[in-house]
């Protein structure tokens, strides 16, 4: 590990311009699509099945080892997974425009297989809601499990909903696309205007020999965003576990090069495996700028096919959301430092 401590102004001054790298903008350019959708409900759970595609443009990261094949990200997974789980509850309880707007994620776990997804054409995507998983919160409110499974990730998202009468085992649907089930994209957060949403991420100071990344993030809500509707829409603009990805997957990737003497332009495939965000409340206001953190927990070394990898444990809070990302990171051939 590096010996020392760093301070930046701004996280660019570490990583390079945000127009270069995925979790600086590159998220934003990247087209995920829900269709052929079948909604099938019965008396133990309601389960949705359908294929999704991931379009990455050629500039979505650019480094000076050239050209990376994309894979499935946990961007991509979150918001498929979050407006699969809309589709299911939607059906299963027949929430209305105002209740669909009131549901909020209170935790998601995302797990990667053994390989980076790197087919991202034709993805078959499962759901399944249980209402033996659904936990009463308060009167007319509910916490519900969504077991979500996109090609080889698999996604576990609770989400707190109204019941509107309770579960009730539908009749099935079918749907050409999620735009025609939920609505037009442009006003659903998790559709489109997460695209929108600007993350700012300044008072960059890491602790190397503490393996600590502290930082400060101002978050620009997107045009239109407190009108919007679907998913989170009644509490917007929040900061959501898509900033949270955007925002800690930056500090990570510094925590990671400095863990083994390394820029970003001589880095190699970065890949988290394994993120956990949790929350408690739906309301977290973006009206000011904020403190963020993230910390190595445990740091490895693995080979994998010949080729050797960092695999690093991290914890994070940010503006409510916690949890823990774990980050495979292949080294270049010059090995570690």
């Amino acid at each position: 590990m590096t010996v020392g401590r760093l301070t930046a102004g701004d996280v660019e001054d570490y990583l390079g311009p945000a127009e270069g790298r995925y979790f600086g903008s590159g998220f934003r350019r990247v087209r995920q699509r829900l269709t052929a959708i079948a909604l099938t409900g019965g008396p133990e759970s309601t389960r949705a099945t359908a294929t999704a595609s991931v379009g990455y443009p050629g500039d979505w990261s650019a480094k000076g080892t050239g050209g990376l094949v994309p894979h499935l990200s946990t961007i991509d997974a979150l918001v498929l997974a979050a407006r699969t789980a809309e589709l299911l509850l939607t059906h299963a309880y027949g929430l209305d425009a105002g209740a669909r707007s009131r549901m909020w994620l209170r935790r998601v776990v995302i797990r990667a297989g053994d390989r980076p997804q790197e087919d991202l054409a034709r993805l078959p995507v499962h759901g399944t809601v249980r209402p033996a998983e659904s936990v009463a919160v308060a009167d007319g409110l509910r916490t519900s499990v969504v077991g979500v499974t996109i090609g080889s990730m698999d996604v576990r998202c609770e989400v707190q909903h109204e019941d509107q009468g309770g579960y009730r085992p539908s009749p099935g649907a079918l749907y050409e696309d999620a735009d025609t089930a939920l609505g037009a994209p442009d006003g659903q957060y998790y559709a489109e205007l997460f695209r929108w949403r600007g993350q700012r991420v300044t008072h960059l100071a890491v602790d190397a020999p503490a393996g600590r990344a502290d930082a400060e993030v101002t978050l620009t809500p997107a045009p239109g965003e407190s009108a919007g509707t679907g998913l989170e829409a009644a509490y917007a603009p929040s900061a959501s576990m898509v900033d949270a990805i955007a925002v800690m997957g930056q500090l990570a990737q510094i925590l990671m090069y400095e863990l083994d003497g390394l820029t970003r332009g001589g880095s190699d495939t970065l890949w988290l495996r394994r993120a956990e965000l949790a929350t408690d409340l739906p309301l977290r206001a973006v009206d000011r700028a904020f403190p963020v953190h993230a910390r190595v927990a445990d740091s490895r070394l693995v080979d994998i096919d010949d080729r050797r990898w960092r695999v690093c444990d991290l914890s994070y809070g940010f503006h409510g959301i916690t949890g823990t990302f774990s980050v495979t990171h292949r080294l270049p051939d010059r090995g570690t430092r």
